[in-house]
């Protein structure tokens, strides 16, 4: 048998060299000639003739080394099942240099392997089943965690092997035991929702706190997202929101961004998700994150989670714009030009909102239009409009002469109809 040591999982092409096996087990044979003999049969499909062409490959003795052409020749016999084609193809899985490279890949091969009774791949795989531990004491061959974490995805999924969510928590504990954060969340999942196994919430919520106290936003973040939904677990707001905020501690305002677009996608599944997805876009928006501003602005433009508010809508659209932001200048570029078909026809509100596109706007910014449409929305007795034409007459330069005067009067209609910030305006006027 031949004997493949844990290092040899770092470099095991140079022991597949070494081995016994070797096609040129005659020295008195020509290595060229065998190989060309290897290549015919090969390339007509005889499966050992794939196995041994890989081989010469591999060894370099009759032709130029080339590991990948072996690895070709080595997967077209293990796809039809040669055994020791299967072992080979798995090792061939590992570089030549010792970084470990598509370890995931290189399992499942030596399992196939190992599956059909060859010794080599019963051996090497396990090596594996010993938790991988012999693994952390060479940090070249760290990989491992993160193949023991890929192997378990493949069985969960079924990709490359048959679906298998028993194997697949087995591998998902190996990695997560060694510290792999990804498989500490996903063996939470299977706990929390009984995949593969019993269902065992306490053990679940303790992978999750493994996986969130040493893991990034990202990992917090799909924390704080089985609580909100109940994967596997009965929605929990609260532990939800704790999850995103330590989350939003170091990814900032793209986490609460992005907790927002999930109540926003999270249709009926979630109760009020339109007002939670406002309120968690608000937190990012007061910390001046473009995209977060923008949706503000289109929950106020379409009354989602908030009242409808036009003039409210602008102002989000305004604070994106002035970050760049092109989804919010389109927004408002649109906004114009509905507005002004309504605010040629006589609509008060739509030519005060067209009034504030033309304050507030980027691209169509025109502070004497804008005050042009204030007027006609306030001589028709809009109190928004009253207010903000007073505004501009009190602190002149927004598209008329400073009038104190004319200020006080429109101030002074608009507080008549209960506008609070006329009234505001009114008092600190000493009036």
């Amino acid at each position: 048998m031949k004997i493949r040591n844990a290092a040899l999982l770092t470099v095991g092409l140079l022991a597949v060299m070494q081995s016994p096996t070797s096609v040129f087990a005659d020295s008195t044979a020509d290595p060229y000639n065998e190989c060309e003999q290897y290549r015919k049969a090969a390339e007509l499909g005889d499966v050992l003739a794939q196995y041994n062409l890989g081989r010469c490959y591999l060894s370099g003795k009759a032709m130029e080394k080339d590991p990948v052409k072996a690895a070709i020749w080595f997967r077209k016999a293990a796809e039809r099942g040669l055994a020791k084609a299967q072992f080979e193809l798995g090792m061939c899985h590992v570089k030549w240099n010792g970084e470990v490279a598509e370890l995931s890949q290189a399992l499942i091969w030596l399992k196939k392997a190992a599956d059909k009774g060859n010794a080599d791949a019963q051996y090497n795989l396990g090596l594996c089943y010993e938790n991988g531990s012999y693994l952390a004491k060479d940090p070249a061959e760290q990989g491992l965690k993160e193949a023991l974490y890929n192997l378990g995805r493949s069985y969960y999924n079924g990709s490359g092997v048959e679906k298998d969510p028993s194997e697949a928590v087995k591998w998902y504990r190996k990695a997560a035991e060694q510290g792999n954060i990804n498989a500490e969340f996903e063996l939470g999942r299977c706990y929390a929702a009984g995949i593969g196994g019993t269902k065992d919430k306490v053990e679940a919520a303790e992978w999750w706190r493994k996986a969130g106290e040493n893991g990034g936003t990202d990992i917090q973040f799909k924390i704080g997202v089985c609580y909100a939904k109940g994967d596997g677990m009965e929605k929990n707001e609260t532990e939800a929101a704790k999850w995103w905020n330590k989350a939003a501690e170091k990814g900032g305002a793209e986490v609460l961004f992005n907790v927002g677009c999930f109540y926003d996608n999270s249709g009926g599944d979630i109760a009020n998700n339109k007002v939670m997805a406002e309120k968690w876009w608000r937190k990012a928006a007061a910390q001046y994150y473009p995209k977060a501003q923008n949706n503000l602005g289109n929950c106020y433009l379409n009354g989602e989670g908030v009242a409808k508010d036009a003039v409210e809508a602008v102002k989000w659209y305004r604070k994106a714009v002035n970050q760049g932001d092109a989804e919010a200048q389109k927004a408002l570029n649109a906004l114009a030009d509905n507005y002004r078909k309504a605010a040629e026809q006589g609509d008060a509100a739509a030519q005060n909102s067209l009034a504030c596109c033309y304050h507030n706007g980027e691209r169509i910014e025109d502070k004497a239009e804008a005050v042009k449409w204030y007027r006609k929305a306030a001589e028709q007795g809009n109190e928004d409009a009253q207010f903000t034409l007073g505004s501009c007459y009190s602190l002149g330069g927004d598209g008329v002469a400073k009038d104190p005067a004319e200020a006080l009067r429109w101030y002074r209609k608009a507080a008549e109809q209960g506008n609070e910030l006329a009234k505001e305006a009114l008092k600190a006027l000493g009036k």
